[in-house]
């Protein structure tokens, strides 16, 4: 009998999960098959067909994964009882998650199979939650700048082009290696809070890329 101390292996869900995350990012979408996933892991493939229906199942499970854990700390930053406050604590928030977690932001927001099952409905409707937190944030602070708009949602996806875009830029190191990385972040950072509200007076909470 082991052990209780001694290191318990994941479930294979998981361990599925996490060989399948490095083989997209490895090969891609079309070198992704249930029979290589099976081999790296040291299963057969009829184990993976008890957990998952197929390799889109599985991508679909990696998308809810990171979508649940961005989830995670949007909720922590939206307690910020001030609107304006919790808004730049959002914003920051979105942007270090995507540089603490790079291998699951690409599967979730960079990757695009050109044939890949649709993404179910109602686990997109999920994913949405996370951006609901930016559009009640922005109706809660009264946005009155740029980006203020008669539909809180169109706003709330505005801010969220924005900050992927910095956070996609700097993991596929896309930035000009002549410029100091974090001033960029810090000054694209600041380019969505003023478009939210003018002036701001305070420094927003910038992450370390």
């Amino acid at each position: 009998m082991p052990s209780i101390d001694a290191p318990q292996s994941p479930p294979l869900r998981e361990t599925i999960l996490d060989a399948a995350r490095a083989m997209l990012l490895e090969d891609g979408y079309a070198g992704l098959s249930m029979r290589r996933i099976a081999a790296r892991i040291g299963y057969s493939p009829t184990a993976l067909y008890l957990h998952f229906a197929g390799k889109d199942a599985i991508l679909h499970a990696l998308i809810d994964e990171g979508m649940g854990r961005l989830g995670v700390v949007l909720r922590a930053a939206a307690e910020e009882p001030d609107a304006r406050a919790r808004l730049r604590a959002l914003c920051a928030a979105y942007v270090r998650f995507g540089f603490d977690n790079p291998a699951r932001y690409e599967v979730m927001f960079l990757l695009h199979p050109r044939h890949m099952e649709r993404y179910p409905a109602e686990r997109f409707r999920a994913a949405r939650k996370n951006l609901d937190l930016f559009a009640v944030a922005l109706v809660e602070a009264g946005a009155d700048g740029a980006l203020a708009a008669a539909d809180p949602n169109v706003a709330a996806s505005a801010v969220w082009a924005q900050l992927h875009g910095v956070v996609s830029l700097v993991l596929a190191g896309r930035l000009d290696a002549r410029l100091d990385e974090r001033a960029v972040v810090e000054a694209a950072l600041a380019h969505v809070a003023g478009g939210l509200f003018a002036p701001l007076p305070d420094a927003l909470p910038l992450p370390t890329p």
